[in-house]
């Protein structure tokens, strides 16, 4: 069992990629689940401001054009 973990010489070398992998995947998981958590936290305040205001719907980047001139679609966009 100790030469397979030795490897012919290239153990450390090899269990020492492992371990740096597993090391760098565990913190990207951890980050992940950190920014999720955060943005979870963000997503419901801004709810709650929006309950706060009545339910009022938020403004628009661009007027809506209605009628058949208006050609569906945002602002220099193809259409119509």
């Amino acid at each position: 069992m100790g030469e397979w973990f030795a490897m012919d010489g290239y153990g450390p070398y090899v269990w020492s990629a492992y371990g740096l992998s597993l090391l760098i995947l565990l913190l990207l998981l951890w980050q992940s689940w950190r920014l999720a958590r955060n943005r979870e936290r963000q997503l419901e305040e801004l709810r709650g401001r929006l309950r706060g205001q009545g339910g009022a719907p938020a403004k628009r980047l661009w007027p809506v054009r209605t009628g058949p001139a208006a050609g569906g679609g945002a602002p220099g966009g193809e259409g119509g």
